[in-house]
């Protein structure tokens, strides 16, 4: 059965740097919210304030695409399951392997948050009073979940998600 595997957790906490390396490894599908919501303001179509949940019917109607045709898919956001209940319910639906990431490392978190530049096209970088933001407002989406501590090292992350992913 095609299933949908969500790598979420707090903007910085490594989930695209995981999601990438699974897609690689298991030659699946990967589908960014950010990527996503960035493409339409790169081509001027509305500005990154009014987006609201446009990225979220993206990702639902892309998921969909691949999950009638039995393919599994690899989806990266954030995942707050205020947010999802409002716009994705049916998320909750689908045959759905949950992956969390965390950063317990303050001072790193807030390092990769004033350092990264990911290059996405037409996108916006947060800044560490944005993330300290949505972490007070976050919740994870669901219990049942892998929650891995991206302090440790890449090729470790994959090992655990691998394993997670295949049980």
């Amino acid at each position: 059965m095609a299933k949908v595997i969500l790598i979420c957790g707090l903007p910085g906490s490594g989930k695209s740097t995981l999601a990438e390396e699974l897609a690689k490894t298991l030659g699946l599908p990967l589908f960014s919210k950010d990527k996503l919501e960035a493409s339409i303001v790169e081509h001027g179509a509305l500005r990154t304030e009014l987006l609201n949940g446009i990225g979220y019917t993206l990702l639902k109607n892309l998921v969909d695409e691949h999950l009638e045709r039995q393919s599994s898919v690899i989806v990266d956001f954030i995942a707050d399951k205020n947010r999802v209940n409002e716009l994705w319910p049916d998320l909750l639906t689908k045959e759905l392997i949950a992956i969390e990431c965390i950063c317990s490392d303050k001072a790193e978190h807030k390092r990769r948050i004033e350092s990264r530049k990911r290059n996405i096209k037409g996108w916006y970088e947060l800044s560490w009073v944005d993330v300290v933001e949505i972490s007070t407002k976050y919740t994870p989406l669901i219990s049942s979940r892998l929650i891995l501590d991206t302090i440790q090292s890449k090729s470790v992350l994959l090992e655990e998600t691998l394993s997670y992913v295949s049980n």
